[in-house]
């Protein structure tokens, strides 16, 4: 299972844990109801409860939702293009489309003619400020 972004580690992880220690304690002036702290130890097994209905219940979800899309879509890339896709560069990592291979500055393409006195700062954040062009320039020899 591919989770980039650490959902289960903080949402399924994190919620458990916070759901079963409100149990632990829980305090009556607070929430109306006490936790094992001040010696309601049914509470603990009340929340166990809630958190084992509520993992049946995302799993079924999740199933049901997996066996939809699918259905419809499929799940799975292609092998041919999966292979596409690995022969190319990810947009994320390229440089952009007038760099001629020079990662983060960008050069005009040829001809181009600076725009007078109109800057932008750098995409790579060092402050530096670059010119930006505004199309081809006249044409010399």
């Amino acid at each position: 299972m591919d989770d980039a972004l650490d959902v289960w580690a903080v949402h399924g992880v994190g919620g458990t844990l916070g759901a079963i220690l409100t149990g632990v304690f829980a305090v009556a002036a607070v929430g109306g109801v006490s936790g094992l702290v001040e010696g309601n130890g049914s509470q603990v097994l009340k929340q166990l409860v809630a958190v084992g209905s509520t993992w049946i219940y995302s799993g079924v979800a999740t199933f049901v939702i997996l066996k939809v899309v699918d259905r419809f879509v499929g799940l799975r890339v292609e092998e041919s293009k999966k292979r596409q896709a690995s022969t190319r560069p990810s947009t994320a990592r390229s440089p952009g489309r007038w760099s001629r291979g020079r990662v983060g500055r960008a050069a005009a393409p040829r001809g181009a003619r600076p725009a007078r006195g109109r800057t932008q700062p750098n995409s790579d954040g060092a402050g530096r400020r670059r010119t930006r062009f505004h199309g081809p320039g006249p044409r010399t020899g």
